[in-house]
């Protein structure tokens, strides 16, 4: 691949690594793959992980993987968040790396998203990791910064790190049912890291804000409460209409907390 020398200087010279969880949401994860291909400018490496797909998801899989857009292509049986990342980081090779979900649109910017959030990386070392903010981060006081520290979780709709500080570790993401309480623990507790949202970049989640968040061939059951598959408040506390470009809320939208 050419070169690419991003605003800070910071030079790309092979793809940046993917990590996708996937799970029963084949036309949700369709969605996410193609707006990967028509927004990122950066060459990646997508390396997926499914979690024994029933629903023709894990097929769709394996032709996109015979067509080269899939680099990787893992399955796993009955698996939490953190064990798919982790299996995904065995395949990691840039020094830079995303973990995603399949239900995420990146923004469509210029410099893209990935050179941006790898210049914040570099601008700020002190962080672990950095995630795109979504339509909806309840408990998060904003601030008229670059940066909003995450307060107790990092969720990985569309999140940075460094390979270089999970090398060696026997679990890097950790080993619950939910990957961004156990990302946020690791990094500031394990590594003296900090864990930040992009303030002013944001992924569009709505495919994922929805009765059973998609999961309709086979629901999950994960959690109670807020954690509940179920528990959305996707009708009560709806995600503004936002700029499809750049997945930013319009004017005048309430952004619930």
């Amino acid at each position: 691949m050419q070169k690419i020398i991003t605003k800070g200087d910071y030079i790309i010279d092979k793809p940046i690594d993917i990590i996708l969880i996937t799970c029963n949401r084949l036309e949700i994860t369709k969605q996410t793959i193609t707006d990967f291909y028509e927004r990122l400018k950066t060459p990646f490496n997508l390396i997926v992980v499914d979690d024994m797909s029933i629903d023709g998801t894990a097929e769709y899989l394996k032709e996109e993987k015979e067509k080269g857009r899939i680099k990787v292509l893992e399955s796993l049986n009955n698996s939490n968040i953190c064990q798919a990342y982790n299996k995904g980081f065995e395949f990691v090779e840039s020094d830079f790396f995303i973990t995603a979900q399949d239900d995420i649109t990146p923004p469509d910017l210029e410099p893209d998203v990935i050179q941006q959030l790898i210049d914040l990386m570099i601008k700020y070392p002190n962080h672990g990791g950095i995630g795109l903010r979504i339509q909806r981060i309840p408990n998060v006081k904003w601030l008229d910064k670059e940066l909003t520290p995450a307060r107790k979780a990092l969720s990985a709709y569309f999140r940075i790190q460094r390979k270089k500080d999970f090398d060696g570790m026997e679990f890097p993401f950790g080993n619950r049912q939910w990957d961004d309480i156990s990302f946020l623990d690791i990094v500031r507790n394990k590594k003296g890291l900090e864990g930040s949202w992009t303030t002013n970049l944001w992924a569009d989640h709505s495919r994922g804000y929805c009765e059973d968040r998609g999961y309709k061939v086979k629901p999950r059951k994960w959690g109670i409460g807020i954690h509940s598959r179920r528990s959305q408040e996707h009708i009560k506390k709806p995600y503004p209409k936002i700029d499809p470009k750049i997945n930013v809320p319009l004017k005048g939208q309430r952004i619930y907390r």
